[in-house]
């Protein structure tokens, strides 16, 4: 049996896993929390094998936050859910602890298989994530621009974002929920390299990223 903790900032995504977990008996969750400072006190009392954790809970650099909770807790696995092809960021977040990336929209039978695979010690990557890596590592892919690090979503948000849509409206406009508005912000914030939403616009603005 295979202790996971839920760790995301969105309780739709956490009852998808919920879900899909529920299929497989050799999996079970001790814990669901959807802040950082919640995840610190349940990791300290509760048995965990794999930490299935959002990027964004801990803020903007997610790869310190896995540093600093795989230094806390050496024999706690780390499935990271993440959209981001960074391949320099995918780096640092196997460099922090990181044992699996997977996509958000990741479906259950390959959950299981990343799960079962870093509980054994193993290192698991969606396949998009180890193509990244691939062409990185053989230098077929260029150091590209922060436009081409944008998916098309995160630059339709970042042009309503520009526009001085709030979360909400966004969230309206776009038929998808607030959290995962708030999770494609740190996102940008992240890949663009600033602190918050003023700089968003500012780097949008200067490297024309959401007007093409």
């Amino acid at each position: 049996m295979c202790n996971l903790f839920l760790a995301d900032s969105c309780p739709l995504m956490v009852e998808g896993v919920r879900h899909a977990v529920s299929s497989f008996p050799q999996l079970q969750i001790s814990g669901v929390c959807h802040s950082y400072d919640w995840l610190q006190s349940w990791l300290a009392t509760r048995k965990v094998d794999v930490l299935l954790l959002d990027p964004a809970l801990g803020g903007s650099d997610y790869a310190e936050v896995c540093k600093k909770i795989s230094q806390k807790y050496p024999k706690l696995k780390i499935l990271l859910f993440s959209n981001d092809d960074n391949p320099e960021l995918i780096r640092r977040l196997l460099r922090s602890g990181t044992r699996g990336i997977l996509p958000r929209n990741v479906d259950g039978e390959e959950l299981l298989k990343a799960v079962e695979a870093i509980n054994r010690g193993e290192i698991y990557l969606h396949e998009r994530v180890k193509t990244v890596i691939l062409g990185f590592s053989l230098g077929l892919t260029p150091q590209r621009k922060s436009q081409a690090l944008l998916t098309r979503r995160e630059r339709e948000i970042l042009r309503l974002i520009v526009d001085e849509y709030t979360t909400r409206e966004i969230a309206e406009k776009l038929y998808i929920e607030f959290c995962t508005v708030e999770t494609h912000r740190k996102n940008l914030i992240q890949k663009l390299g600033v602190k918050n939403t003023a700089g968003l616009v500012r780097v949008a603005v200067e490297q024309q990223l959401c007007f093409s």
